[in-house]
């Protein structure tokens, strides 16, 4: 299972947000190149990148983005207002590992249909993202009355190489993964699975390790100081 940072950009600086509301963002670095430099040097394999600005559709931090994928060597993988093929391939063509689409997959599947024909499946992660079982997109904002399950099925006939699954009613609240839904996506989904939402604790990790997912995604548990990336990867382990 691998230990997968996020650095959230907003206005260019590190923030951490509340079950995704724009209003209660919490800045925590001012530089997010040398957050993402901070995370390869304890051994972050995976760094996820989210531009929240694009996602609510209030600019962009695509420059900074390719930076972190200029000087940093870990692998890196963006979500966050990807809705175009012109912006996805820039991102695939200046380093990036992965991108992760969400919008698009919901409004126009020839977009990620098209990335997995020519980039590789592996290259392409589909983001879905629910509040108590209903999926969302745009940046979380917006409800599409379909049921999660009934919405990862869709999702895996396009065929990405991941699926993020991610709590909003659990992200970065620090009280524990919707482990009673990852049970349940766990057993339906055959594509590898990364988990985001809720992590506060190397327990957490300990128990999403037995529902043996490829990676999880953890925020605000390390800006909090909860634990380091170090301590995780020596318990949890990066595989």
């Amino acid at each position: 299972m691998k230990i997968i940072p996020a650095v959230d950009i907003q206005k260019g600086r590190v923030v951490r947000l509340y079950q995704g509301k724009a209003e209660t963002a919490k800045e925590y670095y001012s530089d997010p190149v040398k957050t993402a430099k901070l995370f390869e040097e304890e051994g972050a394999e995976i760094i996820h990148v989210v531009d929240l600005d694009a996602a609510m559709g209030k600019g962009d931090n695509i420059d900074i983005i390719i930076k972190i994928a200029e000087e940093v060597n870990s692998e890196i993988q963006v979500g966050g207002g990807i809705r175009t093929l012109e912006k996805a391939v820039k991102f695939l063509n200046r380093g990036i590992k992965r991108v992760v689409l969400g919008t698009a997959f919901f409004d126009d599947k020839s977009l990620p249909e098209y990335l997995i024909k020519e980039y590789g499946k592996d290259r392409v992660v589909a983001a879905v993202d629910h509040y108590k079982y209903e999926v969302r997109i745009k940046g979380w904002l917006q409800s599409t009355k379909i049921n999660l399950l009934n919405y990862i099925k869709i999702i895996e006939e396009i065929g990405p190489g991941f699926i993020l699954l991610s709590s909003i009613e659990a992200d970065g609240t620090m009280r524990g993964p919707d482990i009673d839904t990852i049970e349940k996506v766990i057993e339906y989904v055959k594509t590898p699975l990364i988990i985001a939402g809720g992590v506060r604790s190397l327990n957490d990790l300990v128990s999403l390790k037995k529902l043996q997912p490829y990676g999880v995604i953890v925020g605000r548990a390390f800006y909090e100081k909860s634990f380091t990336l170090s301590e995780a990867v020596k318990i949890i382990g990066g595989d």
